[in-house]
């Protein structure tokens, strides 16, 4: 069954983005360069994602004024909330609607990771607002901590030959940190992908007769976690972004 047409169209569609992102290496300016490979991720991921699911890059913020640093890709469910605004591929999205985010670099870096894990932080300083429950009728019932997006972390090369899931478990415990809290995929085609969950890590090895298989395979169980994240996320609503301060009404 390892030859579905879609299976084969995306191995095909990765032979083409990373043939792509190699050629690139002749751009000289490193920001245009950066933008142009994340922008062949987006390109992979985009025709994946069924309705309410979209992508894009961009800041993301809360009700409460924090906002992330730039996010190479931003997947987002466009049925809890829209962008506040976009133009030309960038955005301005709500913690509540972000599902995931992809950093991608074109050599992975041990300072990599601990980029990656940077951006969890800044999300674990939201807020992210959730509905009232049915039975409340108390519309104001409000802000809990984050229920936060997944966080993918993929990288074209490597300037390491050993485990990338050693290495980042070296950096969580020099952070004192539990990975699977900060980190969920990291990915370099080629070399065993992985996944980190709070019961243990998982390894996805390369498969010499199934080409892309340890990309696919961190990709599809994204696809697959989608609607649980939205689930979680409930439908809140747009007026504590509206309202977020209190007023003074003596």
């Amino acid at each position: 069954m390892e030859n579905t047409v879609t299976v084969q169209l995306l191995r095909r569609s990765l032979d083409r983005i990373i043939s792509i992102a190699e050629g690139l290496g002749d751009v000289e300016h490193d920001g245009v360069k950066g933008v142009l490979r994340e922008s062949l991720i987006e390109s992979f991921i985009e025709p994946l994602l069924m309705p309410p699911y979209r992508a894009g890059t961009g800041v993301v913020v809360d009700c409460q004024g924090q906002q992330s640093g730039q996010c190479d890709i931003i997947i987002w469910d466009d049925s809890i909330f829209r962008p506040l605004y976009s133009a030309r591929g960038a955005g301005i999205y709500f913690i509540e609607s972000v599902v995931a985010v992809i950093e991608v670099k074109s050599k992975l870096t041990r300072e990599s990771v601990r980029q990656a894990i940077r951006r969890t932080e800044d999300f674990k300083r939201m807020v992210i607002y959730r509905p009232p429950p049915l039975s409340d009728g108390n519309h104001f019932w409000g802000a809990e901590p984050a229920i936060l997006p997944l966080n993918l972390l993929f990288g074209f090369r490597s300037d390491l030959a050993g485990s990338e899931g050693d290495r980042v478990e070296s950096v969580a415990t020099e952070l004192q940190i539990a990975i699977h809290d900060y980190l969920q995929v990291i990915c370099v085609p080629g070399k065993p992908s992985w996944t980190f969950g709070e019961e243990q890590a998982l390894c996805h090895r390369v498969q010499s007769h199934l080409p892309y298989h340890e990309v696919l395979m961190v990709f599809a169980g994204l696809l697959n976690s989608l609607k649980i994240l939205s689930a979680k996320r409930g439908r809140p609503n747009m007026g504590f972004h509206l309202v977020p301060y209190k007023v003074d009404e003596s």
